[in-house]
């Protein structure tokens, strides 16, 4: 467990200031426009309406043929949107995304909501799979910065004080390199320290969002602060309304159609925050009538650890082919067969799924191997890990 603690206590919103509402710099008409609602539906439903009273009234037949013209521009319309779907994250370039809001729900950890181009745009990412953040660690002192840091240029203003600034360090480093010993000397005491951009190496993270993919105009990603994770802890300290990340997506090999065509049953076994693939597939399940049932186990140090558990709750509660199961090593201790076997009626049909840290991964793969031996990585598909 990480030892951060949060100013604003556990499960407090944070509450950030009002974000620019101008579509970042696109009109605002514009985005009511690509709106299908005002921009098809209500158009053609006021052609076609208007078509009809005219010729009701004036019995004018020539009005009928606003109709399937209107029909014809609908359907164009709607084909070439399709066609020209703009996906907000894609594979190939970073993209600039902007933190809309923030959420603590445990001690260590929290759920960032990153803002789309629109609001009518949604993630549309893939179950299972997830997005990339780029970020940049410095390779001496192991500093994190979600941008590289800009050497400032001259302009008018400043000229003088970078001219002067410029002369300094100039001398400065003539003198270092008369004088090895005073070179090594600041070094120690940080006395003049330029923080070099050329110092920096990319570094990037992986997440899973967590929000459906029917949310417009948003998206939800949950991150948990690890005491070695230097990004994580960067997020959790430094994160404020207006900062930007830049996302790339979306990475996964998980294949949905799989669980659903060969298998009856879905075993989820989680740890800690690898909760987060499962809520996807979770989430994808409800939406699909014919989507195998789910035995969710999801394991935790202590009752505090149980990430997302009201939302669990709930899932179960509305959903006949839904349970969750929680394990807490202070209760019970670590996972055993036997609380995976409870869940296991027909082994050739049960598909598991498998999400945590690498300790975690092992002790499950070794209980699945010991007591059924199946192992991930076969044809069947049978064990899949994230």
């Amino acid at each position: 467990m990480s030892d951060l603690i949060f100013e604003n206590g556990p499960e407090e919103k944070i509450d950030l200031p009002g974000l620019d509402d101008n579509q970042n710099g696109k009109p605002q008409g514009m985005a009511v426009l690509n709106d299908p609602l005002h921009g098809m539906y209500i158009p053609t439903f006021l052609l076609i309406s208007g078509s009809l009273i005219m010729y009701f009234t004036t019995s004018y037949k020539r009005c009928l043929l606003f109709i399937p013209i209107t029909v014809f521009i609908l359907i164009y319309r709607f084909t070439m949107a399709k066609l020209n779907v703009k996906h907000a994250i894609n594979f190939d370039t970073w993209t600039e995304l902007e933190l809309e809001d923030k959420f603590i729900i445990s001690r260590d950890t929290c759920i960032y909501t990153f803002k789309l181009d629109s609001e009518t745009e949604t993630l549309d990412c893939p179950p299972g799979f997830s997005v990339a953040i780029q970020a940049f660690e410095h390779e001496d002192t192991g500093d994190v910065l979600f941008d590289l840091p800009k050497i400032q240029e001259k302009t008018e203003e400043n000229t003088e004080d970078a001219t002067a600034e410029d002369s300094f360090v100039h001398d400065y480093r003539e003198t270092l390199e008369e004088n090895s010993a005073l070179l090594e000397k600041e070094e120690e005491e940080d006395i003049f320290h330029i923080d070099d951009p050329s110092k920096y190496k990319e570094i990037v993270r992986f997440y899973n969002p967590i929000s459906s993919n029917k949310t417009k105009g948003t998206f939800d990603l949950l991150i948990k602060s690890d005491p070695k994770g230097k990004f994580s802890r960067k997020m959790a300290s430094n994160s404020y309304n207006g900062m930007k990340l830049k996302f790339k997506g979306f990475v996964g090999t998980y294949n949905h159609s799989d669980s659903i065509e060969n298998f009856d049953k879905i075993v989820m076994i989680a740890g800690g925050s690898g909760i987060t693939p499962m809520l996807q597939v979770i989430t994808k399940s409800i939406e699909d009538k014919d989507a195998p049932s789910i035995d969710l186990i999801y394991c935790n140090k202590t009752k505090k650890d149980i990430l997302l558990k009201q939302e669990l709750d709930d899932i179960s509660e509305s959903s006949d082919n839904i349970t969750s199961t929680y394990i807490t090593e202070e209760s019970v201790g670590l996972l055993s067969f036997h609380d995976i076997s409870g869940k296991v009626s027909d082994l050739s049909k049960t598909r598991f799924l498998i999400c945590g840290k690498e300790g975690f991964k092992k002790h499950v793969l070794k209980l699945l191997d010991t007591n059924y031996n199946i192992k991930p990585n076969t044809e069947d598909k049978q064990i899949f890990i994230f």
